[in-house]
């Protein structure tokens, strides 16, 4: 578990931590504990402070300087065996020359996309070069960027949790400081590496993973050169050689040569121009002579030459990079097709070839389709992931490779080579500002699980249990509808254990077993198979108050069909995904589903389920769930009625809770609710249904501008902007993919654009506020608020969005702009700090009486999406209420995204009593590892609350 928090100092000697931050974490006031920012460590009295920023800690100016941490960053925490841990710290080992220009604030492509992809990951990155480590006190000077200056600087900085060596292209004199620094880190055991070797030998990387049956069809045949004859045999063999340096990388060292017409042919780069010299098949010696002066004193290889595709004339090839993902497991980052220059044998840019997209080329090379096509890239993808696993079991672990792969004339797939420290800048056509590139998100990704990683290894020795094969034999018992429970276990339990396990709201007598032979939690692949649990999942496991064990929770999402249309095709959009990926990380197992996937008969649902062992997406047949997460299945008009007999069986079922007690709100219904609370009322526009021509004129002649809205539209559909400018002149304006605008001189002619515009909908007329504006565009603040692990309502943010070009609504849809609310009120608003923060504390305070009503009016919420407005006098506005709130704009702002997508699953946990509060049970994780025929090992963590 973890949280973020921002880092101040004082000139105090004590430590003080938010009363959420100590609750979260069960720390205790007045209490000495350690704290850890990268290899650096203090011990400090922590305090509590009721009033402090729930995302503060303040540290005592001594302490800072002996952590060496800066004073106004962002970061991860987290609590490790009673020991406050910051970060994660990741150093980024450069040459001097990468760091001048960071120096100069001119820093390389590279440095600006990962410290923007750390924007969200919240750990703190720096980069450093050789001369300046101070090994004794552990730290280094370090470069990085301070938002809040928005330059680079540079100070004493830990040495890191994560080394990412990036360092290539050191002068002679440098290297054997570098070597040094190397080794250093490599004895260190609280530094993890990306990679565990900074480069791959061509010929040894060959040697090695060759005799793998799997991977050796797609390797060319290659040796290392001794002696000229190799050469002419190697040449008489295939007609098509590559000649190549053992350690060079960006095509430099590479030799082409082709045996053609009774001829030498040879390709090679002089003054970054393509030349060919072509030498009798007679004259071996000048060829000899030739590849000698080009290698000098340089090891090189001989290698097969694949007849490479091409496309009129240019060869065609590969460069896909692989990285580790927040689950250490491989993941395709990008993958591009290098189309070389005519006649060049070789496709890297550096010698002239061009970047493109697989999609975009191959259909037209191969004269397929783009579904054959999408087809052959993931064929490739698999077997260079295969490849990497193999390269990782001969090398040690890595956390990136760039791997050229090839398709020959025949289609068949060869891998050309490996590098350890790929190229990963952008495309050109890439706006590295405004995106993050997944290259280097991965990488912090990857860091945070390292780091995470060696905090489980830790917990190891006092936490978890490891599994052992199910053995048949020794317990002489029926191999299938097993389950084996260590005694140690069992006697944590007060209650008699039965024999049923429960997952869902589905259950399944078994065999229990309670064995003293066995520290581990054991059972049959049948009983993993009906729990419908994939490989690698890790869900939560404990004993009921009558001593049955419970898995779970089990929380099935409601979407609609073009959502699981796209997960069926791998084009998962990232709500999808974020989803996906903070239910895994809490160990909630979760399942997407439509309106067609529902098997009421059998109490079953086909669901889609990430694999994070596979990257891919699974369907399985799951129980009905713990939680239902209903995020508006079924919305089209001819699904709505299937959907609405889902919702209404599954309201039904006990059992199943809800994050939402409802999926949508009625803007009409809400009004007549909501308006009838007297703390409420003073903040609602004037809202009136449309009846007649009469009410509508009445209410412009009062506003001169009024908002038309249906009762259900979402995402700034279905609202009109009314303005009233003269006696019988109207203009009104809508978003509909585009702004349309038009005026109008009766009342009557605007009633019947507007209807035709709603189709005939019920609509109702909504006072136009005086709103912010910036630069004439209106201003709102969507607030989002979620219920966390206790069921406690959290304010998750307050992004401000500023509407594009006069647009009548604010929706991202719409091309709004985005920003924080203290950027946005601070810099663009130019708001003094008096003036912010009451209207924050204003806006919250609003919120919190929204909650309870909406609450008190429609049942149990578990997230909210609220519309706040505020007018040039600085009152605030509540707008309108969303049972379904987007992530969008969190997602565009970047603060909070994995806490939002998180809250709703830590919820449900709370919901279905997996939050683990009842101290007297016994509660556990289990781990599924591999499966054997009638037998499955698997993993335990046990945690005893």
């Amino acid at each position: 578990m973890d949280s973020e928090v921002k880092i101040e100092k004082n000139n105090e000697n004590k430590c003080y931590i938010s009363k959420k931050i100590m609750d979260l974490f069960l720390l205790n006031s007045g209490k000495t504990y350690k704290i850890s920012f990268g290899n650096c460590n203090v011990e400090c009295e922590i305090n509590v402070l009721n009033n402090i920023d729930e995302k503060k800690i303040i540290l005592p100016n001594k302490y800072m300087k002996e952590l060496n941490v800066t004073p106004g960053v962002d970061l991860n925490i987290s609590v490790i065996n009673g020991k406050i841990v910051l970060g994660p710290v990741i150093g980024v080992f450069i040459n001097p020359r990468y760091l001048d220009d960071i120096k100069k604030q001119d820093a390389p492509i590279s440095a600006i996309c990962l410290v923007k992809a750390n924007e969200i990951e919240k750990a703190f990155v720096y980069f450093f070069s050789i001369g300046e480590i101070d090994w004794l006190n552990k730290r280094t000077k370090g470069w990085y960027f301070c938002k809040n200056f928005n330059k680079w600087r540079c100070r004493w900085v830990p040495l890191p949790d994560v080394l990412y060596d990036r360092g290539v292209n050191f002068y002679l004199d440098e290297k054997k400081l570098v070597n040094d620094y190397r080794k250093q880190f490599k004895y260190s055991d609280n530094i993890h590496v990306i990679n565990s070797r900074d480069y791959l030998d061509k010929y040894w990387l060959y040697e090695k993973i060759k005799h793998n049956q799997d991977i050796i069809q797609y390797l060319p045949y290659t040796i290392r050169y001794d002696k000229p004859e190799d050469i002419l045999k190697m040449l008489y063999k295939y007609k098509k050689v590559y000649l190549k340096s053992f350690y060079g990388s960006r095509g430099t060292e590479v030799l082409p040569i082709e045996l053609k017409d009774n001829f030498f042919v040879l390709s090679y780069y002089k003054n970054n121009k393509l030349k060919q010299d072509k030498i009798n098949e007679n004259n071996f010696k000048e060829l000899i002579k030739t590849i000698t002066y080009f290698f000098k004193d340089v090891k090189f290889v001989i290698q097969q030459g694949v007849n490479l595709l091409d496309d009129d004339g240019c060869l065609l090839d590969m460069r896909i990079l692989l990285q580790k993902n927040e689950f250490g497991k491989w993941v395709v980052s990008s993958s591009e097709v290098r189309k070389g220059e005519k006649k060049s044998l070789i496709t890297n840019e550096s010698r002239g070839g061009i970047c493109l997209d697989f999609k975009d080329i191959m259909p037209k090379v191969l004269s397929v389709s783009k579904e054959k096509t999408k087809e052959l890239e993931e064929k490739i993808h698999h077997i260079t992931i295969k490849i990497a696993k193999k390269i990782e079991k001969e090398y040690g672990d890595f956390g990136e490779l760039g791997m050229d792969m090839a398709l020959d004339e025949k289609l068949n797939i060869w891998f050309i080579e490996a590098n350890s420290k790929p190229d990963k800048d952008p495309a050109s056509h890439i706006d590295i500002y405004n995106t993050i590139s997944p290259q280097f998100l991965n990488t912090i990704l990857y860091s945070k699980y390292l780091k995470k990683s060696e905090m489980g290894e830790k917990m190891t020795n006092k936490l978890n249990m490891e599994f052992q094969k199910l053995n048949s034999n020794k317990y002489n018992n029926n191999v299938y509808n097993t389950v084996i429970i260590p005694e140690q276990i069992s006697n944590i339990i007060k209650y008699p254990i039965k024999t049923k396990i429960k997952f869902g709201l589905k259950e399944k007598p078994i065999n229990l077993i309670i064995s003293k032979d066995t520290k581990n939690i054991l059972c049959t692949e049948d009983v993993l198979e009906n729990l419908g649990i994939i490989e690698g999942k890790m869900p939560n496991i404990k004993f009921d108050s009558q001593g049955n064990i419970k898995i779970g929770p089990y929380v099935g999402v409601f979407v609609n069909k073009g959502t699981i249309r796209r997960i069926n095709e791998g084009t998962a959009n990232e709500r999808i995904i974020n989803m996906a990926k903070a239910s895994n990380e809490l160990n909630v197992i979760t399942y997407f589903f439509t309106i067609d996937d529902v098997d009421w008969w059998n109490k079953q649902i086909v669901g889609r389920i990430y694999n994070y062992d596979k990257n891919v997406w699974e369907i399985k047949k799951m129980p009905f769930p713990n939680v239902l997460y209903d995020r508006g299945g079924g919305f089209l008009p001819k699904q709505l009625e299937k959907a609405k007999y889902i919702r209404k069986q599954m309201n039904g079922i006990e059992g199943i809770k809800k994050i939402n007690e409802q999926h949508y709100f009625s803007k009409w219904e809400n009004h007549k609710r909501f308006i009838k609370y007297d703390e409420l009322a003073p903040y609602l526009p004037e809202t009136i249904l449309y009846n007649n021509n009469d009410v509508f004129e009445e209410i412009l002649d009062k506003y001169k501008e009024v908002y038309l809205k249906t009762f259900e539209g979402s995402n700034g559909k279905e609202i009109i902007r009314v303005k009233k400018h003269k006696d019988n002149e109207y203009e009104y304006d809508f978003f509909c993919d585009e702004i349309t605008k038009k005026n109008v001189d009766s009342i009557n002619i605007l009633v019947e654009d507007v209807k035709k515009i709603f189709k005939n909908k019920k609509f109702l007329i909504q006072q136009g506020i005086d709103v912010l504006r910036h630069q004439n565009n209106k201003i709102d603040i969507r607030v989002l608020v979620q219920k966390n692990g206790k069921g406690d309502w959290v304010i998750t943010s307050m992004p401000v969005r500023i509407a594009n070009n006069d647009c009548p609504i604010t929706s991202t849809r719409s091309g709004a702009d985005t920003f924080s609310f203290e950027h946005a009120f601070r810099e663009i608003l130019k708001f003094n700090e008096d003036d912010i923060s009451k209207v924050k504390n204003e806006i919250q305070k609003l919120c919190y009486m929204i909650i309870k009503s909406t609450e008190k009016e429609f049942g149990t919420f578990g997230e909210l999406g609220i519309d706040i407005a505020v007018d040039q006098s600085k009152n605030v506005w509540f707008i309108e209420v969303n049972a379904k709130p987007g992530k969008d704009t969190i997602m565009i702002v970047g603060e909070d995204v994995n806490k939002a997508y998180s809250l709703p699953f830590e919820y449900a946990k709370y919901l279905s009593g997996f939050n683990y509060n009842n101290k007297e049970l016994a509660n556990s994780k289990i781990k599924i590892k591999n499966r054997l025929k009638n037998q499955i090992e698997c993993e335990v963590k046990k945690t005893i609350i």
